[in-house]
C-alpha cells in the first residue's frame, strides 16, 4: 500500500493544484465580469462631488455678477437721475428766459 499512496501522490497533488487553478479562474472571471458594474458604481459615486463642486462655482458665479448688476444699474439709476435734473433745469431755465423776453416786449 505504501507504494500505491507514493505511486499516486503526485496525481493527487496535481489534482488539488487543478482545483485551486479552477477556484482562482472562477474567481478572477466573477472579477471580471463583475466589472462594468463596478466601474459604473464608481463613475456615479465620483461624479456627485464634482457636481457639487461644479454648483457651488457656478452660484458664486452668479451672485458675482448678480452684484455687478445691481452696482452698475444703481450707478445707471444715478447718471440719469442726474441727466433728468439737468434736463427739468434747462427746461426751467429756457422758461423763465422766454418769459422775461415776453415782458420786455
Amino acid at each position: 500500500m505504501a507504494s500505491r499512496k507514493s505511486k499516486y501522490a503526485p496525481l493527487d497533488e496535481l489534482d488539488l493544484r487543478q482545483q485551486q487553478i479552477d477556484k482562482e479562474l472562477a474567481d478572477l472571471r466573477a472579477f471580471v465580469q463583475g466589472a462594468p458594474t463596478r466601474i459604473q458604481e464608481m463613475e456615479n459615486t465620483l461624479s456627485a462631488p464634482e457636481d457639487i463642486l461644479t454648483k457651488r462655482q457656478t452660484r458664486r458665479i452668479k451672485c458675482a455678477v448678480d452684484k455687478g448688476h445691481v452696482y452698475n444699474t444703481r450707478r445707471e439709476l444715478k447718471e440719469n437721475t442726474l441727466l433728468l435734473l439737468l434736463l427739468v433745469a434747462s427746461i426751467i431755465a429756457s422758461l423763465c428766459w422766454l418769459l422775461n423776453l415776453l415782458n420786455q416786449a
